[in-house]
């Protein structure tokens, strides 16, 4: 229940209830100026650091090549778990063992929720791969916040499957003092975990001596490979941890050095009554500290601790905790911290999904209902979001963690945690020990306190998406290399539907366009306004995450299923893209807004509609009144005319749109354009304003195909094939309700039977699914994640059998 965790602490909104409970809330405590002084910089911390949680439910944990990966994406808030309506756009890659993407995509997001698929190509090599996702606004904090999954595939048409790399197994050995460090003479809890090459705990025996060899102590794992030992480090020694496998494998692991002097932080038993004794000792000439106990957004209780003896003892009343993880932060009298340790207290608040199919066996070919439940631990209905998907069960096939296990323990622990259900399913004091020593093991990270208690104000490198995707760029001076401050910059979306969007680039050359119904793969044009200055350029930012977690992709073995297998699933794959393919690639078109940027348009011009001169300048003198041709040296230039309020003429240079695309150059190159290519002109006369920028008057050209059909860019443009917002892929299952359908030759080898990510249940909790079941036999899983708009969570796990 507890872990020493030296991290960055999730404190956002206002944390102003810390004076209130210092004035009256755990207990009442001597205040000094040392404890006021932290308290006034954690309330300083501020209500603008918002933190958020992303989880991800995905349809499976292992795929072959050429198959489908489907995922629905929660987005909370961290301090409640409520879904959590400001970031509109979240990231997803697929990363291999040396962390590089091999697949990325970026999903809207609506309510707190989007969704998304990854069509595996055919030539991914087989692996193990950890699945991430985050917001933009998640970058300015560490990538340990971000979501991680463990996924398998395995390419079943390539050779490399049919043999195993040779694995050699070895074993990781990390020790953990409570609090943070061994101190000499003083006492200690030291927690350990020993993992495999796979990630996975190891039971075995292990040793402490010291540099003499001399045997200090024996030890063994209680859970998943973890557990703790006690004993008091000697001044002048150092230790050594040597562990032995059940197969013999021998390993070993130099504790951490014993400090000199120091802080020792201990709770001698979670598990023990309805409160926590916590016993700090020192050998320091520091007469007083001060102890923090928090969570999330507020303090739960402080005290100030004098030493007697260098000893000083609390009791914390578990009752006054909230859910989920608890971080107990120690300061010296120097005001730095010097111990800090976390406390699990499993959640009462749970979404509880009733489900179940209408029978336990089908046949091939037949439909099956499912009824779903949701109410809260109280058994009041809980209207709730959730996802389900439906699979056969191999043993490729592994259970994922589930929501209400992430969003409460795993998200506050640094890497994955090993079959996290055990700590909610069960209910003993050997569970408590454990969760204790998964606190004290699992993801330790040294302190981040300088971002609360620093007087530096806090800066965010990036902003939070809002409206919709923020394409990020940096404008150059191209002579220079220095950034360009204060300089507009146009981003263009080409097309029949085109976008234009501008923005006024920051003191370090950063600009960020706001798009908006930006979906699909498409190509971008960025650019400055050379008229104004050529000295400029605009380069596009990689949108994706490009710092990285220390979760290791585990190694892969794939003899670990059978020859026959793999050929089965790489035979109903490729009869499902056969048969499906064209069903299985239907993407959903987005709603889009139709309107130009400048709305209405005040003129336009089909040209077809007229006879067509060999040159645009010719037909704009020919037929297009509200714009002029006139020569400058040796270019062409396009006005407009409008009055003023006497009435007089004003002459305007209007901005000149080719399918979206400013040219800056007055028009010259549009006027030796093939007319024959431009299907339209339209544009307005008057002053219009985009953003930071105004144009007197716009004068839009559009091809027929909206792809620039040719025309030469500048050389100054930024050219780039751009994925934006993904377009949805519709789920497609085959239906058997006709006698003729249940008839069909047609092979019908899905192993995954239904996947929906938009469940949602009524205001009376209940929701009626209805699938079919394959041509395939077999167990299947039925698996539900969810949230209800209280924030709680839950999910639930069933099977079904399909016979013939």
């Amino acid at each position: 229940m507890i872990k020493l965790l030296c991290s960055h602490i999730s404190f956002y909104k206002t944390l102003v209830c810390i004076l209130c409970f210092a004035l009256g809330g755990f207990s009442s405590f001597a205040q000094t100026d040392q404890s006021e002084g932290i308290l006034k910089k954690i309330a300083e911390y501020k209500d603008q650091v918002l933190r958020e949680k992303i989880f991800v439910h995905t349809d499976r944990t292992s795929y072959v090549a050429g198959e489908i990966i489907w995922f629905k994406i929660y987005c909370t808030e961290a301090a409640n778990n409520h879904l959590l309506d400001v970031s509109k756009v979240a990231y997803v890659e697929v990363l291999d063992k040396d962390q590089q993407p091999v697949l990325q995509g970026k999903i809207a997001l609506d309510g707190g929720t989007g969704s998304g698929s990854f069509v595996i190509p055919l030539n991914m090599r087989s692996g193990n791969f950890i699945l991430r996702s985050y917001t933009n606004w998640m970058k300015n904090f560490d990538p340990e916040s971000y979501f991680h999954q463990g996924i398998t595939i395995i390419n079943t048409l390539k050779a490399e499957t049919a043999t195993t790399d040779k694995v050699v197994r070895t074993y990781n050995a990390q020790f953990f003092p409570e609090g943070g460090s061994l101190v000499s003479e003083l006492k200690s809890k030291v927690a350990f975990r020993v993992t495999d090459n796979a990630g996975k705990g190891v039971e075995f025996n292990g040793v402490v001596v010291d540099q003499e060899n001399d045997t200090v102590l024996h030890f063994k794992p209680v859970k998943f490979g973890i557990g703790n030992f006690t004993f008091t480090p000697q001044k002048g020694k150092q230790y050594k941890a040597i562990v032995t496998a059940r197969e013999g494998m021998v390993t070993s692991q130099n504790l951490p050095v014993p400090l000199s002097s120091g802080f020792v932080l201990n709770i001698p038993d979670v598990t023990a009554g309805s409160s926590l004794k916590i016993n700090v000792r020192t050998n320091t000439t520091d007469r007083s500290a001060f102890l923090v106990v928090h969570q999330n957004n507020q303090v739960k209780a402080s005290n100030y601790m004098r030493f007697e003896n260098g000893n000083a003892d609390f009791q914390l009343d578990k009752s006054r905790l909230g859910d989920g993880v608890t971080y107990i932060t120690l300061f010296n009298q120097n005001n730095q911290p010097v111990c800090e340790r976390l406390y699990f207290k499993k959640p009462q608040q749970q979404l509880m999904i009733e489900a179940g199919a209408d029978q336990q066996q089908f046949a091939n070919r037949r439909k099956v209902t499912v009824s779903l439940l949701s109410k809260d631990e109280g058994a009041n209905l809980d209207p709730s979001e959730m996802s389900m998907a439906v699979f056969l069960v191999d043993s490729l096939q592994s259970r994922p963690e589930n929501i209400n296990t992430y969003l409460w323990m795993s998200s506050d622990l640094k890497g994955i945690v090993e079959a996290p259900e055990y700590y909610f399913d069960n209910n003993s004091v050997e569970v408590d020990a454990a969760v204790d020593n998964l606190m004290l093991t699992h993801g330790w990270r040294k302190f981040k306190w300088d971002e609360v208690l620093g007087n530096k104000k806090q800066t965010y490198t990036f902003l939070p998406e809002y409206e919709g995707h923020l394409v990020g760029g940096k404008i150059i001076n191209k002579y220079t290399n220095s950034p360009g401050r204060d300089v507009p910059g146009y981003l263009s979306v080409p097309g029949p539907l085109f976008h234009l969007y501008t923005a006024l680039s920051g003191q370090d050359g950063s600009i960020y366009f706001n798009t908006s119904n930006f979906f699909g793969s498409t190509l971008i044009v960025g650019q400055t306004n050379r008229l104004a200055s050529d000295s400029f350029r605009l380069d596009i930012s990689n949108p994706f995450s490009e710092e990285y977690s220390s979760i290791k992709v585990p190694s892969f073995s794939p003899l670990q299923i059978s020859p026959r297998q793999l050929l089965n699933k790489s035979v109903h794959m490729q009869v499902q893209n056969v048969y499906s393919g064209e069903k299985l690639n239907r993407l959903l078109a987005p709603q889009m807004d139709t309107a130009s940027f400048y709305g209405k348009p005040e003129f336009k011009y089909m040209l077809e509609d007229y006879t067509r001169f060999p040159t645009m300048e010719e037909v704009l003198r020919e037929y297009v009144r509200e714009v002029n041709v006139k020569k400058r040296r040796d270019n062409f230039i396009l006005t407009t005319v409008t009055k003023d309020e006497l009435g007089n003429p004003i002459i305007k240079e209007p901005v000149v749109l080719l399918d979206g695309v400013p040219q800056f150059d007055n028009g010259n190159k549009i006027t030796h354009y093939d007319p024959l290519k431009v299907q339209k002109l339209e544009g307005v006369q008057e002053r219009y304003f985009l953003g930071p920028v105004s144009f007197d008057g716009v004068a839009s050209f559009s091809t027929y195909s909206g792809d620039l059909e040719g025309f030469r860019l500048d050389t100054t443009s930024t050219v780039l094939d751009y994925d934006a917002l993904q377009l949805k892929r519709e789920f497609y299952a085959p239906g058997y309700g006709t006698s003729k359908d249940y008839s069909s030759r047609l092979p019908d080898f899905r192993s995954l039977l239904y996947w929906s990510p938009d469940i949602k249940t009524d205001n009376t909790g209940k929701k009626e699914i209805s699938f079919y079941t394959s041509d395939l036999t077999g167990r299947f899983a039925v698996i539900l994640q969810g949230i209800s708009k209280s924030g709680r969570s839950g999910s639930k796990v069933f099977t079904i059998d399909v016979t013939k």
